[in-house]
């Protein structure tokens, strides 16, 4: 889901990560869509929805692997092998994500140990 300034991805068991960063997708290690990329056309016929190619590349797909940098708290959630989700922080004074759920929060908070 596309919000004003940040992105919101939800998940089975109640999961949602709020991002306030940069993220980008992968699929065979190649960059194929990234937040900044939304409602530009780029000489394509539509504009580019990142929210509907997300849903085609990764609804349904488990997730194998999340991973969080401890220094920079980037974030890469793959899966399968479909795709890779990463998170880049671009902010030492905001959070570049929040991950929530029944019981669970976690900032993600670079610069801080």
């Amino acid at each position: 889901m596309r919000y004003d300034f940040s992105w919101g991805f939800s998940f089975s068991g109640g999961l949602h990560i709020r991002v306030e960063c940069l993220w980008r997708l992968l699929v065979s290690e190649r960059v194929v869509l990234t937040s900044e990329d939304h409602a530009h056309q780029f000489g394509l016929p539509a504009p580019v929805d990142c929210v509907g190619e997300i849903r085609r590349c990764v609804e349904g797909v488990p997730i194998t692997r999340a991973t969080v940098r401890a220094r920079t708290v980037d974030m890469s959630l793959d899966f399968s092998e479909a795709a890779t989700l990463e998170v880049i922080a671009t902010s030492t004074g905001y959070e570049a994500w929040v991950l929530s759920g029944q019981g669970v929060l976690i900032v993600g908070q670079p610069g801080y140990e």
